[in-house]
């Protein structure tokens, strides 16, 4: 169960994201449902953390290349994705800001939901009658 949300609109929080050092330090790959927007962030977050921008298209390469990743993302992949960057402006920043925040917060709640679930399954043989009230 995810947020629905389009792969257009997702790769605009995307950039969003990464466009901003404070929500880029904080989100997580996890939030993106598609893999290669995972495994991008996963490989451009700590070039953020360390020098407090976003990646050129060209650094972003060069981190791929260094990292050697090839799992369905190349360079005319990249070009695609890079592509919807260019329409970032189009959107107000406010809207931009509270729709990736809410992303998060959907997705940080359902990673708790499943985390208790899977607790949960682990433990219900060890609740007794004796022992529920614990």
């Amino acid at each position: 169960m995810e947020v629905t949300t389009d792969n257009y609109t997702e790769q605009l929080l995307f950039f969003y994201v990464i466009r901003n050092y404070d929500m880029a330090s904080t989100y997580k790959s996890i939030y993106f449902s598609q893999d290669r927007l995972k495994a991008l962030f996963e490989i451009i977050q700590p070039f953020i953390l360390e020098y407090r921008q976003e990646p050129t298209l060209e650094q972003v390469s060069l981190l791929l290349q260094q990292k050697g990743v090839t799992d369905g993302i190349n360079n005319q992949v990249i070009q695609e994705i890079w592509k919807v960057r260019d329409n970032l402006n189009a959107y107000d920043d406010e809207w931009l800001r509270k729709t990736a925040k809410g992303y998060a917060e959907w997705n940080n709640f359902l990673v708790a939901v499943n985390r208790m679930h899977s607790y949960m399954m682990t433990t219900q043989y060890d609740i007794t009658p004796e022992t529920a009230h614990e």
